[in-house]
């Protein structure tokens, strides 16, 4: 029998558009490829992945920009995931002061194989005791305001994303996908992650630089 995997997207009001849904592509495009094949020529591995967005009651979610996505899963329907991931948002601040939600992450934490972070999602975790000696990065704009938090070991700038552990923290918003790539890498194989990498078109060539 083929080995699977399962993703928990943490989803909560003004969750930011591109920290979940960049994320969501790279994990979902790679159970995708194998029910339809876009090279033949290519064996691929029949690891599964099963993505699935949670939230702390299931219902509509309105995010940061005002796109509404319909949340399938609670957390009293969830208790244990391969992979959790906390994207950033707006929303950060509530959901870092829900006890409820707090308790939940840390009990899924327990036993996961990776908890993961998008943007400022990292604040969530470090609200529920999940960073304290922990390397994580953020969104560059909050990397002061996650140092003055004092819940984490070392804030680190200009990276995509840091691996501490079993814990992966990236960057602001985009930078998602290149943790999330890694991780899929991690969890089935490099080879499958270069073919969703590919599958995606994800190449970036800005045709701006990021100088101001």
């Amino acid at each position: 029998m083929a080995k699977s995997f399962t993703v928990g997207i943490l989803m909560f009001e003004s969750v930011n558009e591109l920290d979940f849904l960049g994320s969501f592509e790279v994990f979902a495009n790679s159970d995708y490829i194998l029910r339809v094949p876009m090279f033949p020529d290519v064996s691929i591995d029949p690891v599964k992945i099963d993505v699935r967005l949670v939230g702390k009651t299931s219902g509509w979610v309105t995010c940061e920009k005002g796109l509404r996505v319909e949340v399938p899963y609670s957390i009293s329907d969830c208790d244990t995931f391969d992979v959790l991931l906390v994207p950033g948002g707006s929303g950060v601040d509530a959901a870092s002061a829900d006890p409820e939600l707090l308790d939940w992450i840390r009990g899924v934490a327990q036993d996961c194989g990776w908890l993961t972070s998008v943007c400022n999602g990292v604040f969530v975790l470090a609200a529920a005791g999940l960073t304290r000696e922990a390397r994580v990065t953020t969104h560059w704009a909050a990397l002061q305001a996650l140092r003055d938090t004092g819940a984490t070991g070392q804030v680190l700038d200009d990276v995509q994303f840091v691996r501490d552990g079993s814990l992966v923290a990236s960057a602001g918003v985009s930078a998602g996908i290149d943790m999330a790539l890694w991780v899929l890498g991690q969890l089935t194989t490099p080879a499958r992650a270069r073919l969703v990498q590919r599958t995606m078109q994800y190449d970036p060539a800005p045709p701006y630089t990021a100088e101001i």
